[in-house]
């Protein structure tokens, strides 16, 4: 019966220990699960300019997977073409096309397939639903793209732009001095945009035609300020019956957030994104260098491990014997 009461003792025991190190292992992991992989090789990637005056060659990007846009100065502007994923002119004319290609294998002849006039069309194609006009207080002295934060900064003598496309939200999210502007972006193929002001409320209609296969839609982008803090949301009728409420709805529940917590949410969101990627290399040499921190963490849970795990194998060896 003593025998029999030792013996659940020990394996009590055995089974604290075991939890306790599973737990603190657990423990462990999960702090590290949730950290950047080599933080530092991603503040290296910000992208550095004293300048972003050519569109095609220095212009800034920023996004968050649906929205994004261009930034770049242009006079004493800072100019936003911004883009969304759904926002497209789609139509696709081919009334006056000729026949598709059809292939004789046999005698290697074929018919049809030549050039359709609808290839002279400049649809289908994204195209900008709005623009974005940022005036600057001096010459720009300083521009740095954060991809680990998702912020854009534009840096002059008198202050600093930044430019969020925040994350999981429908809008650009704009800390300036100076009132900002939203307008259309011409396209010789496309209504002329419609702007409208309501209040504090400034909107762009842009209708974009269907065809025979293509219902079309109506885009409207959004603009809001309250002092230094701009909000502009970008909402098609392919979402919702409402976007013009919609996106009203978005730049005001925005703005009324402190800016504080709406920047925390952004960048917190940024930290899981960026928490998910990186490579861990079989090489210890270079993992050593790369994050002893983590190692040295790993190596003192493993020793650790093991006396415990000896403590146990030593209360099973005397139950045996």
């Amino acid at each position: 019966m003593k025998s029999i009461k030792n013996h659940d003792i020990v394996y009590r025991t055995a089974t604290i220990h075991l939890t306790a190190i599973c737990l603190a292992v657990l423990a462990f992991m999960s702090t590290n699960a949730h950290a950047i992989p080599f933080s530092s090789a991603i503040d290296n990637a910000a992208i550095i300019q004293s300048s972003i005056d050519n569109v095609d060659r220095k212009a800034m990007i920023i996004g968050n997977g649906d929205m994004n846009a261009l930034i770049f100065s242009r006079g004493n502007d800072l100019i936003m073409h911004v883009a969304k994923n759904d926002v497209w002119d789609a139509r696709l004319i081919t009334a006056q096309d000729g026949p598709l290609l059809k292939v004789n294998v046999g005698d290697h002849s074929w018919t049809g397939g030549e050039r359709s006039p609808s290839w002279n069309h400049p649809y289908p194609t994204q195209t900008p639903p709005c623009v974005i006009r940022i005036p600057l207080s001096g010459k720009i002295v300083n521009t740095k793209l954060d991809l680990r934060r998702g912020l854009a900064s534009i840096t002059t003598a008198s202050g600093t732009v930044t430019i969020r496309a925040l994350a999981r939200a429908n809008v650009f999210y704009i800390e300036a001095e100076n009132a900002i502007s939203l307008e259309g972006f011409p396209q010789r193929f496309l209504p002329a945009a419609e702007t409208q002001q309501n209040d504090t409320i400034v909107s762009v209609k842009q209708n974009l035609p269907g065809d025979i296969d293509y219902q079309g839609m109506v885009v409207f982008s959004v603009k809001e300020s309250r002092g230094n803090r701009h909000a502009v949301s970008v909402v098609t009728s392919r979402k919702t019956s409402k976007p013009l409420e919609k996106a009203t709805q978005l730049v005001k529940s925005t703005l009324d957030q402190k800016a504080a917590v709406l920047i925390q949410n952004h960048e917190e969101e940024w930290r899981q994104y960026w928490s998910k990627s990186g490579v861990e290399l079989g090489n210890k040499d270079f993992l050593n260098k790369a994050k002893p921190e983590v190692v040295a963490q790993a190596r003192e849970k493993l020793v650790e491990l093991s006396e415990q795990l000896k403590v146990v194998e030593k209360h099973l060896s005397e139950l045996e014997s």
